[in-house]
């Protein structure tokens, strides 16, 4: 039976980019191969210098939408209340009408994944 194209690579395989093979990177290798797939927002969360950044360009190198913008976000270097308003929006104003509220980021640009240089975790 013939092929179309090549075989997938087996999901812990190391990403491009990424140096490592224990079994803690593979696992990450797997998830980040899992997670790349789907469309949804992923929210990266660790110490700074864990490699937050390259998970997420391997996410977004592997999702359907690699074509597409890659939108970082800091999210330790914004205040609580300005990243609640870049990651879902807000309406401008009280008692205005939907149609005048902004779209979050992800919205507007599409990004796969968004990294956090934080240390907090999501609630």
């Amino acid at each position: 039976m013939p092929l179309n194209g090549p075989p997938p690579e087996p999901l812990e395989a190391p990403l491009p980019g990424i140096v490592g093979d224990s079994p803690a990177m593979r696992a990450v290798y797997e998830r980040t191969r899992l997670v790349a797939p789907a469309r949804t927002s992923v929210l990266l969360v660790g110490e700074t210098g864990t490699g937050k950044e390259l998970i997420a360009r391997g996410i977004h190198r592997l999702s359907p939408r690699a074509d597409g913008p890659y939108v970082r976000v800091n999210c330790g270097a914004l205040s609580e209340s300005l990243l609640e308003s870049e990651l879902f929006g807000h309406i401008k104003g009280k008692g205005l009408s939907p149609e005048r509220a902004t779209t979050k980021r992800a919205d507007s640009r599409q990004p796969t994944a968004a990294p956090s240089s934080s240390t907090k975790s999501a609630a």
